[in-house]
């Protein structure tokens, strides 16, 4: 049997699908890291022997995961409008798959 290499060529993408599903991977990872921040700091806080330069603030951490999500949608939703304008160029991007 002789394995057989399918190609596509992506000439175009969705920006807004490609900028709302980054986004969405952004807010859900900082959420978890989030949680971990707030976990993890009462015990660090504790081992620190002097005043801690900051304090932890849920509305902090809330701005946090609001923040990422907003600025990874800004960044994909730019990186995908380059990548269309630059596929109108080079005549796409051809995938091979087996």
């Amino acid at each position: 049997m002789a394995d057989e290499v399918e190609t596509a060529l992506v000439r175009k993408i969705g920006v807004f699908s490609l900028a709302g599903t980054f986004a969405l991977v952004s807010l859900f990872s900082s959420i978890v890291l989030s949680v971990i921040i707030a976990l993890v700091f009462p015990v660090v806080s504790r081992l620190y022997p002097g005043p801690l330069p900051f304090q932890l603030s849920t509305i902090y951490l809330v701005a946090y995961c609001i923040g990422s999500a907003f600025i990874t949608f800004i960044s994909f939703l730019i990186l995908g409008l380059f990548y269309n304008l630059s596929s109108l160029i080079t005549k796409g991007i051809k995938l091979y798959s087996s």
